[in-house]
């Protein structure tokens, strides 16, 4: 299961990467700062996902560590993984999402 779980974050036109990049830009529009998910199997095969905020440099910040950031990061994770199921769901299409920079 990790090998293809491993293939697919790696995959360039992946559902990972595209929900990477939503979140990303939804994060920016909302707190103008950018943000890093990234996603490691741990120990026992299971996904970990992590969001972190980044500085003006590009550099992680110590933001995400607070409980209310941390919650709130909850949100824009799921509505990228929504835009996404939409978006392919209407083959690719995602004209109707213009608010979140498709």
């Amino acid at each position: 299961m990790t090998a293809g779980v491993l293939e697919e974050i790696r995959n360039e036109a992946s559902l990972f990467l595209t929900i990477r990049v939503y979140f990303s830009n939804i994060i920016e529009d909302v707190i103008n700062r950018k943000a890093l998910l990234t996603v490691t199997p741990n120990k026992e095969g299971h996904l970990e996902f992590k969001a972190e905020i980044l500085d003006e440099a590009g550099k992680t910040t110590s933001a995400d560590l607070g409980h209310t950031y941390r919650r709130l990061l909850c949100i824009p994770f799921d509505m990228a993984c929504c835009v996404v199921t939409l978006a392919r769901h209407f083959h690719g299409s995602c004209s109707m999402m213009v608010c979140l920079r498709c």
